[in-house]
């Protein structure tokens, strides 16, 4: 009896729309999230001066956060 290679898959949902803007952080209007590099520095994360305005626009130090979730800025972490 033959065996089945078929692979069903669950439905999908539409994959997320992407775009680039040049407005503050502040300006952006029904945006649910907002994506920025993280990269691996010398001495820990370096990130885009952008974040640290986005988080002085919220309210939040990224650095802190990045440091709590262990942010490394290497590829899968």
């Amino acid at each position: 009896m033959p065996v089945s290679t078929e692979v069903s898959l669950p439905p999908q949902v539409s994959p997320p729309q992407f775009a680039l803007s040049a407005l503050p952080p502040g300006a952006l209007v029904g945006v649910e999230a907002l994506a920025y590099p993280v990269l691996a520095g010398p001495d820990g994360v370096v990130v885009p001066r952008a974040v640290d305005e986005l988080g002085a626009e919220l309210g939040h130090d990224v650095l802190a956060l990045l440091e709590v979730e262990r942010a490394t800025g290497r590829s899968g972490r």
